[in-house]
């Protein structure tokens, strides 16, 4: 038995290059010495079996491992709370040998300190703490006790044998525990319990505890090498038959005993304790921290060892018997013969258990800490990686196992400042090496990142990810490895490759006359799907530094720029020779992918595209545009014969119909060929969408009048399905009669869902055109076209190129009332409706609604004609008449002069017809532009009065119940209750009925006056149930909006006649008549917001409702005190009129109507609200009072008044245009 004298080595600079010395000088560690240190540790081991210590093996079933079969039971007794405490501290000096104990068997000392270590856990020790239960205490020292033994490889019977008497052993301690701290007394039943529970183990357990000093007779060992596991396994990892084996067995198996193993262990420990440890000394650490908490492990490490080994009677030894001279430079050889041999037997897993039990009998004997084995480990592994014996698929394991074993098999953090100096530097070079070896192998495949099935990068991306980078070291490597450097040489690496690509590429290009389009574009597509595919496979920078897919498409781009002007040029140059005009579809194709190109060049590459595309391609693009201007109203008509006017989707609420959907959809696609040619020039970019938009807005005014067209006639014709009456009169009397007398139940007007939809496109419609505005920004193209002249530079498309057009005037021509018409129906009144007719080509522009029994009759109805110069109109008021031809009521002539007109400017004309009455007529004039905004603004104005056209012809179904049901007879048959039910129903007993005076005084409440109209609630209930079926809700509540202006209107009529020069029969409502007036504002106005599902209550109380409010305020006044308010109010109102913005208004409203206020939803909104707030603040008081006084008779005051306000206006009119003009 001899060893080499260790001696102590200097600085931690000298140990650096000590283990330099060690990994060169490794070779000089002969095998043979190797395997003879291994075979001293595994004859120690085979010594130290369990088998070897214990009785005589009994030969029972693998079921009898458990302990006896009854479980500790101790009743409702707890231990005291400072129990897991004292255990603690008992086992602590067990474990330190401290103070006397009968504890000295190191089987039975590594049972009670592998319980010693659970109980450490905070959590188990809060666990007993906390529930306090000598039962659990003792079960859990049996499991603990049983897997230690169970590690051993002792036979199952003999462990149940040895777990019975280690655990009445345990709990004799835990007694004595109890006792020594005082709580015999207390705990006396706990105690007894313990006792006899301790007496019953000891009788199972048979005669193992005569002796506790004495040991456990037990087998003899043979040391024959079949015997000994660990001796046999070495045979293919030194290449050695059993029979060397055992020769070296036979002649060490005398020295390699217990009492050698506490020896090296007691001298190891004396030097630790006196910082003399030959092999990690404290100037081999970084830091004090770093060498104490490795002395504290290893001090601990040699105990727990000593202790396993039990009292051994041994010599004190100088020098080393099982630890080797250099414990480093054996322990990587012995991992690298382990590795190797595993490696080429396949295993499973890196290491074989075989390799592991070795390795870790001979670390823990040879006092090799986990950072040097992690060390050892990485460096082997880093050596095999070069050599290739280490498949790279394995590195992840390797440094997961590495991290294993440096975390102590995960018993502590993992941090390399506590490591030696020399193992941090091997771990860091071993880093190092992994890095550069994984970099060589992705350079290698991003050599074939064109191949079509290229090797994958991402697995070594993953290794250096979770092996080098995320390494608490990588610091340290940075430090050694140019890592700019590496990235610069793999970008190399990916142009050269791009280059030589790219030269493929253009050597399939014809280089003669044979240069067609398609070549070009061919090899544009090439590039672009190489581009494509690289940064699919790709799409992240390589290492964060290295954007693969970028490099590639920059080094294609650029040497594409270049070559394409020239491709372009020959293949233009010999077109012109042959007198050949290039295709128009190929040059468009071949100008979209020069684009194509184009973008991709500026996303990657500084610097403009060096091709000027925009000039060469320009007259091609303006010819499409044009063609696809000319074509969009061609659209319409397949659209609207292919619609069925269904719902696209009902469920999804979609209720628009396919036309509007597929008439949009052939203008989006018109208008994206325009943003997809990606064009340069934002000066060109807007002169092709004014053209564009030209055709568009065509289109959709010729959409707006198909569908209105056929909405009209399916109005008209489900009117014609119905009963015919003589006059409308009778009609009305016909409906009366089933309401009132209940005979039949009130049947609404009955509107198709087809008819609802109609009015749904026209809505959708004005979204989608709006949402077109949005996108192209009409007002930034009108913008971009303002700074456009003559002067432009070098290709540039200036204003005089576009197409010119004639001078074209828009006349925008309201039909608002008439007067005095002349009587053609036998009631004395008629129905009139007007009709506009072009002289020149006879064709009619427009045709009103139908106002029934009216002389006096309000249209407000719009129609537009477009002319180049003066023409002639002819007005004509019908009457209509549903049995036969319609009547003439009278004729005018209208002159459209755009000499007589300017832009803008509203000039009201009352046109005196040929028979009797009269006409008013408001004509605007706009001078048609070219201008984007015009084109948006006519478009989107066509729908807007499409849609409210659509509205009223709707709501006129509604209008003449409501006027019948909320009429001054209603009132009377509330106020004259005694009439009773009519009898018969005809014109003349209805007028007697209705002529009845007998009042009643019961006083009226306003259930009864409620209950009066209830065949109208009931009537639009039914009329809205009916359309809130078919139309969205947006235009269900503006239809309900606008049926409220009916009933607005309705009532105020009651209350007050129209202001006018002329005299009026209509009297002056009683109290109780305006009683009932304001009590059915008030019912309806909450039947119409419907707790918020109809119109909001900001809508239902609008200018109009405001002023029928302020009604009651002068309606009881005598005529001479509205006479004096009147007067008060002439100054008050002049000044309002001058201060306020009242002035503005009427322009405000005219402007509001023009082409240009339509231009998109966002400026209609703000005229909208400008003329809000300016109606808001003109007074209308004074109206109201001369309203009631022209009922009164007091017609020369209100005529006088009247003047005085027309002329007031007109001044201050024209004050404001000569202030205008000075501005």
């Amino acid at each position: 038995m001899s060893a080499i004298r260790r001696k102590p080595v200097g600085d931690p600079l000298t140990a650096t290059r000590r283990h330099s010395r060690v990994k060169s000088g490794i070779s000089r560690v002969a095998e043979k010495s190797l395997f003879d240190q291994v075979l001293k540790v595994c004859v120690l081991s085979y010594r130290c079996e369990p088998r070897f210590r214990g009785g005589k093996r009994q030969s029972r079933d693998l079921a009898s491992l458990s302990v006896s079969d009854p479980t500790p039971s101790f009743g409702d007794q707890k231990l005291p709370k400072e129990a897991p405490k004292l255990l603690q501290s008992k086992l602590n000096k067990l474990a330190l040998n401290q103070g006397s104990s009968d504890i000295t068997d190191p089987l039975v000392r590594r049972c009670f300190l592998a319980f010693y270590a659970l109980l450490l856990d905070p959590d188990f020790s809060r666990r007993i703490k906390e529930n306090r239960r000598a039962e659990d205490v003792v079960m859990f020292f049996i499991s603990s006790s049983t897997k230690e033994l169970a590690k051993s490889g002792s036979q199952p019977a003999e462990i149940k044998r040895l777990v019975n008497y280690f655990t009445a052993t345990f709990v004799k301690f835990l007694i004595a525990t109890l006792r020594e701290a005082g709580f015999e007394s207390s705990c006396t039943s706990l105690i007894r319990q313990l006792q006899s529970y301790e007496s019953k183990l000891v009788n199972d357990s048979g005669n193992l505890g005569e002796s506790n000093n004495a040991g456990f007779s037990g087998l003899t060992p043979t040391f024959d090498v079949a015997d000994i596991h660990l001796a046999k396994s070495l045979g293919p990892y030194f290449l050695m038959s059993d029979s060397l084996i055992q020769k070296g067995v036979s002649q060490i198996k005398d020295s390699a005993t217990e009492q050698a193993a506490v020896a090296d262990l007691r001298l190891a420990l004396e030097q630790l304790q006196q910082d003399r440890f030959p092999y990690y000394q404290r100037q081999y650490f970084g830091s004090e921290e770093a060498y104490q908490d490795y002395k504290m492990r290893a001090v601990d490490a040699v105990q727990t060892q000593m202790a396993n080994y039990g009292a051994q009677n041994a010599n004190q030894a100088t020098t080393y018997f099982y630890i080797p001279e250099d414990p480093r430079a054996y322990g990587r050889l012995l991992v690298k013969i382990c590795l190797s041999h595993d490696l080429k037997s396949k295993s499973d897993t890196l290491l074989s258990k075989n390799s592991i039990a070795i390795l870790t009998e001979c670390f823990n004997l040879w006092q090799i800490p986990s950072s040097t084995r992690a060390a050892l480990v990485m460096d082997v592994c880093q050596e095999l990686l070069k050599l290739k014996e280490l498949p790279i698929e394995l590195i992840e394991d390797s440094v997961s196992f590495i991290s294993h074993v440096g975390r102590e098999n995960g018993k502590r953090e993992w941090d390399t400042s506590l490591w030696p100096v020399c193992d941090r530097e091997v771990y860091v070079l071993g880093l190092k090496e992994v890095l550069v070896f994984v970099i060589d192998l992705i350079s290698g495949c991003i050599k074939a990142i064109y191949e079509q099935k290229p090797p994958s990068i991402g697995p070594y991306l993953q290794i250096l990810g979770e092996c080098v980078f995320c390494s608490s070291e990588w610091d340290r490597v940075e430090g050694i490895v140019d890592m700019p450097k590496v990235f610069d040489n793999l970008s190399l690496v990916v142009k050269t490759v791009a280059e030589h690509k790219y030269d493929e590429f253009i050597d399939a290009i014809p280089r003669d006359h044979t240069l067609d389009p398609l070549h070009i574009i061919e090899l544009a597509d090439r590039i672009i799907s190489s581009a494509e595919k690289l940064q699919k496979r790709y799409k992240r920078p390589l290492l964060e530094h290295v954007p693969i897919a970028l490099i590639a498409a920059k080094t294609h781009f650029s040497l594409f720029s270049v070559d394409s002007q020239s491709m372009f040029t020959h293949l233009m140059s010999h077109m012109t020779a042959r007198h050949e005009e290039p295709s128009y579809d190929d040059m468009t194709l071949l100008y979209k992918k020069l684009c194509e190109i184009r973008d991709l060049y500026v996303q990657v590459l500084p610097g403009e595209f060096p091709f000027d595309l925009e000039s060469a391609f320009v007259k091609y693009i303006r010819r499409h545009v044009e063609q696809s201007a000319t074509l969009a109203t061609s659209w319409v008509d397949p659209a609207i014969e292919a619609d069925r006017w269904e719902p696209m989707d009902e469920n999804e609420g979609i209720m628009y119909s396919s036309s509007v959907a597929d008439m949009f959809t052939s203008l989006g696609t018109a208008l994206a060929i325009i943003s997809e040619l990606h064009w340069d020039n934002p000066v060109h970019v807007a002169q092709f969408y004014t053209l564009l938009m030209n055709g568009v807005s065509t289109a959709v005014c010729k959409y707006a009048s198909r569908v209105f067209q056929l909405f009209s006639e399916e109005l008209e014709l489900e009117d014609d399905k119905k009963v015919k009456y003589k006059s409308r009169q009778e009609k009305w009397m016909a409906m009366a009669k089933n309401a009132m007398a209940g005979s039949a139940p009130l049947t609404p007007y009955q509107f198709k869902k087809t008819t609802c939809i109609k009015l749904n496109d026209i809505e959708t419609a004005q979204t989608k055109l709006d949402e077109i505005e949005a996108q192209l920004d009409s007002e930034k193209l009108a913008k971009v076209l303002e700074g456009v002249n003559t002067n432009a530079g070098p290709g540039k498309i200036v204003a005089k190129e576009m197409p010119s057009k004639k001078r074209a005037y828009l006349f925008t021509i309201r039909i608002v009332q008439a007067e005095n018409l002349k009587a053609c129906d036998m009631n004395g009144l008629s129905d009139p409706y007007v009709t506009l007719v072009d002289q020149a080509t006879r064709k009619q522009i427009g045709k009103t609604r139908t106002i029934f029994e009216e002389l006096n009759p309000v249209w407000d109805e719009t129609f537009e004609i477009a002319t180049g110069g003066p023409s002639w109109l002819t007005a004509t008021v019908w009457d209509e008449d549903s049995l036969g031809s319609h009547d003439l009521c009278g004729r005018a002539f209208l002159r459209l002069d755009p000499a007589a007109f300017g832009d803008f400017v509203a000039q009201d004309y009352w046109l005196d017809l040929d028979t009797q009455g009269k006409l008013l007529v408001n004509i605007t004039m706009e001078s048609e532009r070219d201008d984007v905004r015009f084109y948006f603004g006519k478009a989107l104005r066509t729908l807007v009065r499409c849609e409210n056209d659509m509205i009223k012809v709707m709501v006129d179904k509604l209008t003449a119940f409501i006027q019948y049901s909320l009429s001054r007879e209603t009132m009377k048959s509330l106020i004259s209750p005694g009439r009773g039910k009519l009898k018969e129903f005809n014109m003349e007993s209805v007028s007697s009925w209705l002529s009845s005076t007998s009042i009643s005084n019961v006083p009226l409440t306003p259930t009864m006056i409620e209950d009066a109209i209830t065949p109208l609630y009931d009537y639009l209930n039914e009329s809205f149930a009916t359309l809130a079926v078919g139309l969205t809700d947006e235009i269900r509540l503006k239809v309900m909006s606008r049926t409220w202006r009916v009933v607005l209107t309705t009532l105020t009529s009651l209350l007050l006649p129209r202001l006018s020069y002329k005299r009026t029969s209509k009297t002056q409502l009683s109290a109780k008549e305006v009683d009932i007036v304001f009590t059915w504002l008030s019912s309806l106005r909450d039947f119409f917001h419907h707790d918020g599902a109809g119109p909001s209550l900001e809508v239902l109380h609008s200018q109009q409702y405001q002023e029928l409010m302020r009604v009651p305020v002068y309606y009881d006044l005598s005529s001479e005190e509205l006479k004096d308010e009147c007067e008060k109010l002439s100054s008050s109102t002049f000044k309002t009129l001058q201060d306020k913005t009242y002035v503005g208004l009427p322009e405000l409203i005219k402007r509001k109507n023009t082409v240009m206020a339509h231009r998109n939803r966002t400026v209609m909104r703000k005229q909208k609200e400008r003329i809000r707030n300016a109606k808001r603040e003109a007074p209308q008081n004074e109206d109201i009072i001369l309203c009631i006084l022209r009922m009164r008779g007091e017609l020369d005051f209100v005529q006088r008044r009247m003047k005085q306000k027309e002329r007031l206006q007109q001044t201050l009119a024209t004050e404001s245009l000569v202030a205008k003009g000075r501005k």
